[in-house]
């Protein structure tokens, strides 16, 4: 009835467009705040506000890394959960990869300035 219906139309429309606020809010806040917070001694706070920042700063490459993200995830969805042994481990380690290309790196021992 929703999908064959006038009636389910807004439903759908608002739901899908509550639903990718959501998304994109849970993937700014945790696109680098998780390798961070691995990588060096701070707060889930300062890692989160970090994660927004560079999402911002680079959004569009960050769109498409959500777009791989999703479709990673739905192929390995698709084939019945068993290509997620492969797709996980790959979207984890471009992740990192990704934070180390996005994140100023400071020295062992020093300061940033």
């Amino acid at each position: 009835m929703l999908f064959f219906s006038t009636d389910g139309i807004p439903f759908l429309v608002v739901g899908t467009i509550v639903g990718g606020i959501f998304a994109a809010l849970a993937f700014a806040l945790s696109a680098v705040s998780i390798p961070l917070i691995l990588d060096r001694d701070v707060g889930a706070l300062a890692a989160m506000a970090t994660s927004v920042s560079a999402v911002l700063t680079n959004w569009r490459v960050m769109i498409g890394w959500a777009a791989l993200i999703a479709l990673f995830g739905a192929a390995g969805l698709v084939s019945f959960y068993i290509g997620l042994g492969i797709t996980l481990p790959l979207i984890g380690y471009a992740t990192w990869h990704a934070y180390r290309d996005l994140v100023v790196q400071v020295p062992a021992g020093g300061s940033q300035r």
